[in-house]
């Protein structure tokens, strides 16, 4: 379905008086492309999630409200 590959460190002094934690992750929306028009080299996109959580990682930290 997706993922990503991230590390981060939440410390008790960045909990303090947060209610959230917002983790994200990608997901390839391989359900959009028409059943018709989906290749087997399509699946090759899951084996990129490094790729892509290393180009993004400012993106992918977690949020904390």
């Amino acid at each position: 379905y997706g993922g990503a590959e991230v590390k981060t460190t939440i410390t008790p002094q960045k909990l303090a008086n947060k209610e959230y934690i917002e983790v994200k992750y990608f997901t390839f929306a391989l359900d959009k492309i028409p059943e018709k028009q989906r290749i087997v080299e399509d699946m090759s996109e899951f084996g990129k999630i490094g790729m892509y959580s290393k180009s993004m990682k400012n993106k992918l930290q977690p949020v904390l409200t």
